[in-house]
């Protein structure tokens, strides 16, 4: 099951400076129903725009009772994951409005309890087929 998750910049901003590893962690337990080898698509806004940060491939699962945001943890699977270039790959809004989500403008779908999602078959494509023609790095311990 692919899985989108939507990394508010704020948050983005302050892990930046303290986070140990590239994990995700949330109290939804949508997060929590990835399974290794699923992949969650974590976006954000920036820019005026939807934009694709990661392609987070799940090696493992954790239960942290005293997350930061919440008790569920994906460990990533770094081989396999890859990160985007902020603002050097192009915008995911358009591809947005493709999918089922039909998210509103300025990043306002995807707060409180939305920002994380499951995505359809059909969803997931999308975002693969997005994926496939941008320029990627691996997922490291110290991005």
């Amino acid at each position: 099951m692919d899985v989108l998750f939507y990394y508010a910049a704020s948050a983005r901003r302050a892990d930046a400076e303290t986070a140990e590893t590239p994990s995700l962690n949330s109290e939804h337990d949508t997060l929590h129903s990835a399974e290794p080898s699923d992949t969650v698509w974590v976006i954000t806004w920036e820019d005026g725009r939807y934009r694709l940060l990661q392609r987070f491939v799940v090696a493992e699962k954790q239960i942290v009772p005293d997350g930061r945001y919440g008790p569920y943890r994906l460990v990533p699977d770094f081989a396999q994951s890859r990160r985007y270039h902020l603002l050097k790959t192009p915008p995911i809004t358009e591809l947005l409005e493709q999918t089922s989500l039909k998210p509103k403008p300025a990043g306002s779908s995807f707060q409180g309890r939305s920002h994380v999602r499951p995505l359809s078959a059909e969803d997931a494509m999308l975002f693969r087929d997005f994926a496939r023609d941008q320029i990627a790095c691996e997922l490291a311990l110290d991005d």
